[in-house]
């Protein structure tokens, strides 16, 4: 097993090659920096022809909660093609995204792997050195290799080393909180397709929106039922979601395409009318409670996917690689600890049961970020790593029933005491992987 060294050790000293964590001294100051404009790094799809594997759209939204979206059963926005969306397609009621704060959980996504993993457990500030190490098998790489042109549209929150350093061939961002960012991407990402209707193509595209500061773009203000800024914005991603489905089916790609949208993270309750909500699950942003993790999912692909149905079957971020790499016929890496799994036969047959035995809830934001609980199927356990950073009165030891108690009110550890020794085995294996493969 080929280990990742620590993110912040300078190159290996026998070999001098750099450790598979290490975040170039160069990229200082510029963890949150993104250009606006085409940044051509490779030529388009420079791998060998394959058999051609369907297209890729990876809509990531910034701190949307699972309580603001309508089909995921919010009565204030209005979200009318992302809930066409799950109606064409597939909705999942139990995806996690990975880690409760935006540059972890984008980590997640990109390498298939707890952000603890692949030394990027913290949220990225300028004053961070630290970036996505290029040792790292993104899910762009694993695309490209397979003729996929590649490119990603929006907030990359990884590092100073662009994109381009890690698979995709364009980036497109916006460098401020401009009111229009989501419509200068989305047309970014349109103009893309456009260009490369006629070769299998993988498009990231990550929005900034609804993170505060909310600025609603100006054809949207005061059009949310929500009444709010933070609805509007809203609004103005479900516009992008349906332009983005209109022009696939307008160059006759809806049957070739997969489309995910989803979130980075749980809504941010502390900014309050600006911040979200989690609907019926207890906490957001930071914590490791659902409301932190367990995020909207929803996946469309005509043709392949049954429409009009939902899985209640565990599923997360660190999937979509293995999952997109099935897809293309593309290669998961296999010198490395992997923590997502192969969806695909649960995409296209949702009574087909997840592949995903657990997942692991992280908490916090920087380097102490902790894995804090463990769900396998029903149950959900928290238990802690750390003695001396226990605190029983915002995480106490206990066990949950999801199923019964989505949220997460009554500790039923007393009653279930195999389940939840069961559960603790299983977290305290997760801990010893992270600390023997990180």
């Amino acid at each position: 097993m080929h280990d990742r060294q620590d993110s912040r050790t300078g190159p290996d000293r026998q070999t001098g090659r750099m450790s598979r964590r290490q975040m170039l001294g160069t990229v200082a100051g510029t963890a949150m920096a993104w250009s606006l404009g085409r940044l051509a790094q490779a030529a388009p799809g420079d791998g060998p022809p394959a058999r051609r594997g369907p297209n890729i759209v990876f809509i990531l939204t910034d701190d949307l909660g699972y309580g603001d979206i309508g089909c995921y059963g919010a009565g204030d926005v209005h979200t009318p093609r992302i809930d066409r969306m799950a109606e064409e397609g597939l909705k999942l009621t139990s995806y996690y995204c990975g880690a409760p704060v935006c540059t972890p959980a984008r980590a997640a996504f990109m390498t298939g792997c707890y952000a603890k993993r692949v030394g990027l457990p913290m949220v990225l500030y300028a004053h961070h050195d630290e970036c996505l190490n290029p040792d790292e098998v993104t899910v762009a790489e694993i695309c490209k290799a397979r003729g996929y042109a590649t490119a990603m549209a929006g907030k990359w929150h990884l590092g100073g080393m662009a994109p381009t350093r890690h698979g995709f061939d364009e980036w497109i961002g916006t460098t401020d909180a401009r009111q229009d960012r989501t419509r200068l991407c989305t047309e970014a990402s349109i103009d893309f397709i456009r260009r490369h209707k006629d070769q299998p193509f993988l498009l990231y595209l990550a929005h900034a929106d609804p993170h505060t500061p909310v600025n609603a773009w100006p054809p949207f203000e005061g059009t949310s039922p929500r009444g709010t800024a933070y609805g509007d914005v809203i609004s103005a991603l479900d516009w992008s979601t349906g332009r983005i489905l209109d022009t696939l089916a307008e160059l006759g790609l809806d049957e070739n395409t997969l489309v995910v949208f989803t979130s980075d993270n749980g809504p941010w309750l502390d900014k309050k009318e600006d911040g979200g909500s989690s609907g019926p699950l207890r906490g957001g942003k930071f914590n490791a409670f659902e409301g932190g993790h367990r995020v909207p999912c929803v996946i469309r692909w005509p043709g392949h996917i049954p429409p009009g149905t939902t899985s209640d079957g565990l599923a997360c971020v660190m999937d979509m690689l293995p999952t997109f790499a099935g897809l293309c016929g593309g290669q998961v890496p296999t010198d490395r600890v992997i923590d997502g799994v192969d969806l695909g036969p649960m995409l296209t047959d949702p009574t087909t049961a997840s592949p995903r035995e657990s997942y692991v809830y992280y908490e916090g934001a920087s380097e102490k970020s902790a894995a804090r609980a463990l769900r396998s199927g029903r149950w959900k356990l928290f238990a802690w790593p750390e003695a001396k950073n226990a605190r029983p009165d915002w995480y106490p030891v206990a066990l949950y029933d999801l199923q019964t108690d989505l949220g997460e009110t009554t500790n039923v550890a007393g009653e279930h005491p195999e389940v939840a020794a069961r559960l603790q085995t299983m977290l305290e294996a997760h801990w010893q992987s992270i600390a023997d493969h990180s």
